[in-house]
């Protein structure tokens, strides 16, 4: 999945400060314990010089409480400049809260927070019309919506009256299939110009019918209906929530396991993907990675896996500084292994995508997907150890 939301922060000049929180409920105050865990976190920041006004706008930031029992961790980005940046909900919960403070964002919860996300659009269809809600599941932005309102003189079933019941009858049954071609019209223009992954069908059953048939080719193929759901309607509709959900983690499932076979079919005939930290390295400094892979369990690993030598651009990473020294690269670091891929692969936009561990033939539990191939030496499992971290990373 794309992170390329995050990528206009790459450019900006530093210090950022990132905060990855669990906001899971254990039982008891759901405020009170959010507060417990952001306490020994905004100290940490305290102790690496993080303005005051900063650690204020975070404070106010992590005690506005989230209300969705689905989200189970929150992350935020900011700079001493602009303040907050980023405020985004997770749907799992970190292995463990931490904050880090350094030159680059917090990469890897922002990779996370897309892999999780399920770009959809909820049309919610009447035999008037239609509202429409864009948004991605893992989030609560919503990203688009709109109103569309048809016909409504004709729109209500006429009682009975002969012939000129019949011909009622037929007005009103034109009506409807009017107002649903207007829907299913900006429904083909949204999925042609911006590409959501899923258009949800609910509301009104026969509007719902009507719409999807008069759907073209493309829409249709992305549809999901999902009863539960009404236009106007007040109040929570749990039902409906709770049905969505389901088929946006079904979905996601699906996206996971189509990534693994086309990795693994491309490890397998040797084209268009690789695997092993030498390798993907390698492809990040080319500009070659169309998708990097990795196990789920990085998020348990990253400060303390094994590190490369990076400079100031994405593209300058490499397991040993004399490659970057022979590009001329003037500022040298040594980076979180993880990080720096993260970092090329939201420079050169390429997707990112999380697999459990055994499902892919993975070698140090990284992988690609490829843009286009050169020859690369058969990879090898990774000798590096950790020496310390790249940021100013404490994790509770």
């Amino acid at each position: 999945m794309l992170v390329d939301w995050i990528r206009p922060l790459l450019g900006r000049p530093g210090p950022f400060t990132s905060v990855h929180l669990d906001v899971s409920r254990a039982g008891g105050r759901h405020e009170r314990e959010i507060a417990d865990r952001w306490r020994p976190l905004r100290r940490i920041l305290e102790l690496a010089d993080t303005p005051a006004e900063l650690l204020g706008m975070l404070d106010d930031a992590v005690a506005i409480p989230i209300r969705d029992d689905s989200v189970g961790g929150r992350l935020l980005v900011a700079t001493d400049v602009d303040g907050i940046l980023v405020d985004r909900p997770l749907v799992t919960s970190p292995p463990s809260s931490r904050v880090a403070r350094g030159a680059t964002p917090d990469l890897l919860p922002a990779a996370v927070y897309s892999d999780e996300v399920v770009d959809h659009v909820v049309v919610t269809v009447d035999r008037a019309g239609a509202d429409l809600v864009r948004r991605g599941w893992g989030s609560s932005d919503v990203a688009w919506q709109a109103s569309i309102d048809g016909e409504r003189a004709d729109v209500a079933q006429p009682g009975p009256g002969g012939i000129s019941e019949s011909r009622a009858v037929r007005r009103t049954q034109d009506a409807w299939s009017r107002n649903a071609q207007s829907v299913a019209s900006v429904v083909d223009r949204l999925v042609a110009t911006d590409g959501p992954e899923i258009v949800v069908l609910t509301g009104d059953t026969r509007a719902v019918g009507l719409v999807g048939r008069a759907l073209g080719s493309r829409a249709r193929a992305l549809v999901v209906e999902i009863p539960g759901a009404a236009r106007g309607a007040t109040g929570a509709q749990d039902v409906f929530e709770a049905r969505l959900r389901g088929s946006l983690e079904s979905h996601r499932v699906r996206r996971r396991a189509a990534v693994v076979a086309r990795l693994t079919e491309g490890l397998a005939l040797g084209r268009g993907a690789l695997t092993g930290l030498d390798a993907v390295v390698r492809a990040s400094r080319e500009g070659r990675v169309a998708e990097l892979v990795l196990e789920t369990t990085v998020q348990r690993t990253v400060g303390e896996g094994p590190l490369v030598w990076a400079g100031d651009d994405w593209a300058a990473l490499s397991l040993t500084p004399d490659v970057l020294v022979a590009q001329g690269e003037p500022h040298l670091r040594e980076m979180d292994a993880v990080i720096a891929v993260l970092r090329a692969a939201i420079g050169q936009d390429a997707g990112v995508s999380f697999v459990e561990p055994g499902t892919a033939p993975l070698v140090d539990g990284i992988g690609a997907m490829l843009r286009w191939d050169v020859a690369e030496p058969q990879p090898r499992a990774s000798t590096g150890r950790g020496r310390g971290r790249p940021w100013a990373t404490a994790y509770v």
